[in-house]
């Protein structure tokens, strides 16, 4: 029966090649559903994957200077065993089952290990990456929810480390992550210089102080059963401060301070009650107010905005409104701003970030400007009046926005 294009073609073209002297190598050659055929990379991953996508059954496997590279049992195009996967600066061995990767995966460049990794039905469990000299340089584990991580630079210093209570049975972080008693970690930034200290016990951070980089921003905190506990204070490069902030067993609590760059004007003061903001105040650098709010609930906040004389500018409701435009907080009810000596300027009505109800804006002389009123954010009628008092406009608007023409 003469060969069709699909998968079986392949296996036609792949007997042709046992039939030829190309076979002929004792050392370098395959074996697929039982017949021997030259080894040829490309054409035998192709032959692979139609096998996968037909659902079709299939052995190969496969020797290359008398190694095995290749050992693949598909079962209704589903494959087991391992495979080795060539490109111009090394091998990559992955094993599978049941279709997706599972067992061990193994990277060789230029001759050298650089990478080993664990899977789990398809989850990658554990991965391992070596440097140049073949030293540990990464390691990163998968436990719960969460990752675990180590990163060493070429001279064995830690550059990052992340443990958790689960690591107690991993042989690479047991010790680093302090499971066999309280361990104080230095980590390193560029070079010599140190970033921060860490103090791991069982698994969770106990304290973080500040190191000797003056490249980036550290910080200093006190941890208990690995949650925040205590002030937290995080520092510019330069030793002034950034942020302070207390914390209660991993929740804010009391007041949070955020600095100039200066690292000493306070610009914004927030107050946590049990990990909940109920109150943010940003300042002016000349002292004053800027911003104040206040969190009557998690949907609910007070706004005043100022100028920076002290005067107020704005203020009003705002409430909890996320909708497709991705806005999180909308004005709600009677919203007033202000001229800078105090006099009102202008108050407007809002229902959930529309326009709702009647509207008005006043000169700087205290005469009415303007007096409008809305339905669900529709402009309905509107009335203008010049400095002196006098009415310039009086109108109606249709539903599309026009004007209602005065018969």
């Amino acid at each position: 029966m003469p060969c069709v294009r699909s998968a079986v073609s392949l296996v036609c073209l792949l007997l042709a090649i046992a039939r030829s002297s190309f076979a002929d190598s004792t050392t370098t050659y395959c074996l697929v559903d039982g017949h021997k055929v030259k080894f040829y990379e490309t054409l035998l991953y192709d032959f692979c994957y139609r096998r996968e996508e037909a659902g079709q059954d299939a052995k190969l496997k496969c020797w290359k200077e008398g190694e095995v590279v290749i050992d693949l049992d598909i079962a209704k195009g589903k494959k087991t065993g391992f495979a080795t996967y060539s490109d111009q600066n090394g091998t990559r061995r992955i094993s599978y089952r049941d279709g997706v990767q599972h067992g061990e995966q193994k990277t060789v460049e230029h001759g050298k290990l650089r990478s080993l990794a664990w899977y789990d039905n398809g989850v990658r469990v554990w991965e391992k990456t070596f440097d140049e000299s073949g030293a540990l340089k990464r390691y990163t584990r998968s436990i719960g929810y969460g990752t675990s991580q180590l990163v060493l630079d070429k001279d064995g210093k830690i550059e990052k480390l992340r443990c958790a209570s689960g690591a107690r049975d991993d042989p690479e972080l047991r010790g680093w992550c302090g499971f066999e008693g309280t361990m104080m970690k230095v980590i390193y930034g560029h070079g010599e210089e140190v970033k921060l200290v860490q103090t791991w016990k069982g698994g969770a951070l106990q304290k973080e102080s500040p190191g000797t980089s003056d490249d980036e921003p550290y910080r200093e905190v006190w941890f208990k059963d690995g949650r925040k506990q205590g002030e937290e204070r995080e520092f510019d490069g330069k030793g002034g401060f950034v942020s302070k902030v207390t914390w209660d067993h991993g929740m804010k609590e009391g007041k949070e301070l955020e600095y100039a760059d200066d690292g000493k004007k306070i610009v914004k003061e927030m107050l946590w009650q049990a990990g909940k903001l109920k109150q943010l105040t940003e300042f002016y650098f000349n002292g004053n107010p800027k911003l104040k709010e206040n969190y009557d609930s998690p949907e609910k906040k007070q706004s005043k905005s100022f100028w920076d004389t002290g005067h107020v500018s704005q203020e009003g409701e705002f409430a909890w409104c996320p909708s497709d435009d991705h806005r999180d907080w909308c004005e709600n009810g009677v919203h007033r701003s202000y001229f800078e000596n105090g006099a009102l300027k202008q108050e407007m009505s809002f229902r959930l970030g529309k326009r709702e109800g009647t509207s008005t804006l006043w000169w700087p002389n205290g005469k009415t400007a303007m007096v409008e009123s809305h339905t669900d954010d529709r402009l309905t009628k509107a009335k203008r009046w010049d400095e002196n008092g006098k009415l310039v406009a009086d109108e109606e608007f249709e539903a599309d926005g026009s004007r209602k023409l005065k018969r």
